[in-house]
């Protein structure tokens, strides 16, 4: 009786919890031994190392690689704080985009509870899916332009 009330008050924490152990481990474990530091994560930091001497923000984001346009400058401003918390580490954009998954994660568990408990089940199964798919863990744990698309995509839904 105990376990069965402590669950049905506490299992949303807990699974969340539990997907968010998951979700770090699959994207830094061993992650110094795969990383490979090349061109375009080369000039995002000599970008974010410009900003920190010369305290002048860039105007425009990196080119994309389909067309020739610039992305918005948006994607320096979210990498630069964990370039500034990890003092300039090659992971400074793994840890960024672990951090802004794992916020959004527990932003998108602590609303859904408030608000529409009914569709928290189906937040856990997609949630557990971007976190287990091969091809989601493989292009997070790459330096080469960290995607934020799929979680801000989850909090969406």
């Amino acid at each position: 009786m105990f376990w069965q009330k402590f669950w049905r008050l506490h299992s949303w924490w807990l699974v969340t919890l539990g997907l968010s152990l998951g979700f770090i481990f699959l994207r830094l474990f061993k992650i110094e031994t795969s990383l490979l530091f090349f061109n375009d994560i080369g000039r995002d930091f000599l970008q974010l190392w410009n900003w920190q001497q010369t305290g002048k923000p860039p105007l425009l984001g990196p080119q994309t690689s389909a067309m020739p346009f610039n992305q918005s400058a948006v994607y320096f401003y979210l990498l630069l704080p964990g370039y500034l918390l990890t003092r300039g580490s090659l992971l400074a954009t793994i840890y960024t985009g672990v951090g802004v998954h794992l916020i959004l994660l527990w932003s998108g568990v602590w609303w859904l509870r408030q608000n529409q408990p009914r569709w928290l089940s189906k937040f856990w199964l997609i949630v557990g899916l971007l976190i287990l798919q091969p091809e989601m863990v493989t292009q997070q744990r790459f330096v080469w332009n960290p995607s934020f698309i799929a979680g801000w995509t989850m909090l969406a839904l």
